[in-house]
């Protein structure tokens, strides 16, 4: 009992030690692959519409700039849809 209080530190400093090269052995075995969501094929899934003011549907002008994609449109009238065919191919990659 008087070897562990006297070797306190180092039993905690190996044992702290030992777990994180037990941890960086299993992130090496299974790394992660991080991908951005926030993709062009993602974002081409997207269909915005407006209705004007004569009621006709026009497509929403929208353009990639250095702050990311931005969308205009003449009214607030919005409509927004989603190809739900080409979300299920984006899972499936």
């Amino acid at each position: 009992m008087d070897y562990i209080k006297q070797y306190k530190k180092q039993i905690i400093l190996m044992v702290i030690l030992l777990l994180g090269i037990g941890i960086g052995v299993y992130l090496v075995r299974f790394p992660q692959i991080f991908k951005s969501r926030a993709n062009q094929e993602l974002y081409n899934t997207f269909q915005l519409t407006h209705t004007s003011d004569n009621g006709e549907t026009k497509l929403v002008n929208c353009e990639n700039s250095e702050n990311g994609y931005s969308c205009t449109a003449d009214s607030l009238d919005i409509n927004f849809k989603v190809n739900a065919d080409e979300l299920e191919k984006l899972v499936q990659e």
